[in-house]
Order: C-alpha cells, then sequence, then structure tokens
C-alpha cells in the first residue's frame, strides 16, 4: 500500500503531516503497553479509505471526522509500527 509506505517513511523521520500536533499531544506515550499493538488491519483499512482523497490536507479533514478514540487508537498504531520498522531497521536514520 503505497500511501501508507509513504507517510511511513514521514513518520520513520519525525514528519507526520496527517496528524494535527493537538491529536499527538493527546496520547500519553509514556502509557503505552505491548497491549497497546499496532494494528497493521486497521492502518492498511483506514488508508484504503483514504486513497480517494487527493492531497494530504483531504485526508487530514477526512480524519477530523473520526471519533476521538478512533483517532487515538489509529495515532497509536501509527506510532507503534513506526516504532517497528526502525527496531526491525527497515529505514535508516539519514
Amino acid at each position: 500500500m503505497k500511501d501508507l509506505e509513504y507517510y511511513l517513511k514521514l513518520g520513520v523521520q519525525g514528519i507526520y503531516p496527517l496528524f494535527f500536533k493537538e491529536w499527538i499531544n493527546e496520547i500519553n506515550f509514556n502509557e503505552l503497553s505491548d497491549k497497546n499493538h499496532c494494528d497493521k488491519d486497521l492502518l492498511e483499512e483506514l488508508f484504503k479509505e483514504l486513497r480517494s482523497h487527493s492531497n494530504t490536507d483531504k485526508k487530514k479533514i477526512a480524519l477530523s471526522a473520526m471519533t476521538f478514540q478512533e483517532r487515538q487508537d489509529l495515532i497509536i498504531s501509527f506510532f507503534k509500527e513506526i516504532d517497528r520498522l526502525i527496531q526491525e531497521g527497515e529505514y535508516k536514520f539519514h
């Protein structure tokens, strides 16, 4: 899935264009544990739906329509996937 891979590559570099800073700041990353695993199916399903939107701003507007909990689950899964990619060495920092 090209869109997901693109945004994950950006995320590994610390760039999160799909999320407002407020959305990220609402999550207490210190309280995350292994039970908050990455839901790759959720990520793929969402990005499949977002594919119909042509640019990042439109995708961000679509994410705004999600409930607070849905959006938090998505962001947590997104960051968990970034963490997994970094730990497995799939992406290197430049």
